[in-house]
């Protein structure tokens, strides 16, 4: 498990609501795969809007959503992540989990 703030160095969050101090376990961007203590990150794709899934994500144990716009209704407990860009964060947040592997 890794500190979620750790984790988000250089991503540069517009805004973060809820806690940013709490341990993830892996981070996800299918929402298939997400499980409990997971990060989601919702990403805008070719067919389809991973943002379409965050409750989704969050019945499944999701405890942060990353996201480049925020849920008309805000979950308790949850802690959300506005960025600019999913993908990029997706791509920081992985190197930084994996402790900068190609540097």
């Amino acid at each position: 498990m890794k500190l979620l703030t750790h984790i988000l160095y250089k991503v540069n969050p517009i805004e973060i609501i809820g806690n940013s101090d709490i341990y993830i376990n892996q981070i996800q961007f299918d929402s298939r795969k997400v499980n409990e203590n997971d990060v989601f990150i919702a990403i805008n794709g070719t067919q389809l809007d991973g943002h379409q899934f965050i409750n989704t994500c969050i019945k499944s144990g999701a405890k942060v959503i990353v996201c480049e716009h925020l849920p008309e209704q805000l979950t308790n407990g949850i802690t959300y992540i506005k960025v600019t860009n999913s993908s990029f964060a997706l791509g920081q947040m992985a190197s930084n989990y994996f402790n900068q592997p190609s540097t």
